[in-house]
């Protein structure tokens, strides 16, 4: 379980959200179970907003 989320984090930390397109960042908010819906500066920021997320909720667990 916690090795997954290891990999995620690594994975998380490689996306570059400001060069993403607008299909690419819907697939990946849709991944995360997230609105897709919005101007693609709204998708960038929620993006960013659920990476960090996640981030804080990997190291928490270390």
């Amino acid at each position: 379980d916690h090795d997954i989320e290891t990999r995620s984090a690594s994975h998380h930390s490689s996306i570059d959200i400001e060069n993403l397109r607008v299909i690419d960042l819907k697939a990946e908010l849709k991944a995360r179970g997230q609105h897709v819906t919005g101007l693609k500066n709204d998708l960038k920021k929620r993006l960013a907003k659920i990476i960090q997320q996640e981030k804080v909720r990997i190291l928490e667990c270390s």
